[in-house]
């Protein structure tokens, strides 16, 4: 997620967390852009074509 690991606000915040813990800020940096990129959500193809078609039968069923 670069855009809000480059974002002011979030750093200051990583800052402020690096001062409370005592731990170097490069450190928190890692660790928070690991935490980021567990939580960024990945889907499949596969999975996005299943729903839809899922999504389409459903709302054919419902309106005949």
């Amino acid at each position: 997620m670069p855009l809000l690991l480059d974002d002011p606000a979030f750093q200051q915040k990583l800052e402020d967390i690096a001062e409370e813990s005592g731990q170097p800020i490069d450190t928190i940096r890692t660790e928070a852009a690991e935490n980021l990129e567990e939580m960024r959500g990945k889907r499949s193809d596969f999975a996005v074509m299943l729903v839809a078609r899922l999504s389409r039968y459903v709302c054919r069923r419902g309106y005949h």
